[in-house]
């Protein structure tokens, strides 16, 4: 059971999330976001085109920010489209990780003047210990192991 002020933060750190979310992707054109259930916390990142940054949130607050070289050259934002977005999802349900109340990933990317969305309801500790066919949910186990490591 959560008390009202767990769940008020809760609720302040996915807003603020989202926020923070939409104004990423329109300086940076990605975003990226792990909310984790009932959690006061979240992680957003997105990609430049050297480095992938990580922010971890608790409580609708930056408590610290990580950059990283972004080194997956098989991971192209710019090559993605709404068929990209189907055989993402295809590749995580072939593997059956996808649940109805678990860990969630959400990502926004603007390619061509097109918005993009993505979402994903996962068990994040079976979901990175996958190959998959497709090179970004790849690119996501590899980004969830740096954020668990």
């Amino acid at each position: 059971m959560h008390s009202c002020s767990s769940m008020y933060y809760v609720k302040k750190n996915e807003e603020y999330t989202k926020k923070m979310a939409q104004n990423i992707v329109k300086k940076e054109g990605n975003a990226f976001f792990l909310g984790q259930g009932i959690s006061t916390g979240s992680y957003l990142w997105y990609y430049t085109d050297s480095t992938v940054v990580i922010n971890r949130l608790v409580k609708g607050k930056i408590t610290w920010t990580q950059e990283y070289p972004s080194t997956n050259r098989e991971f192209n934002l710019k090559a993605f489209t709404a068929d990209t977005i189907k055989a993402l999802d295809a590749d995580v349900s072939r593997r059956n990780h996808t649940v109805l109340d678990g860990d969630m990933i959400v990502f926004k990317i603007i390619n061509q003047g097109n918005e993009l969305e993505g979402c994903y309801l996962i068990l994040v500790d079976k979901f990175i210990n996958q190959n998959y066919d497709h090179p970004m949910n790849n690119e996501l186990v590899r980004i969830l192991k740096t954020i668990y490591r």
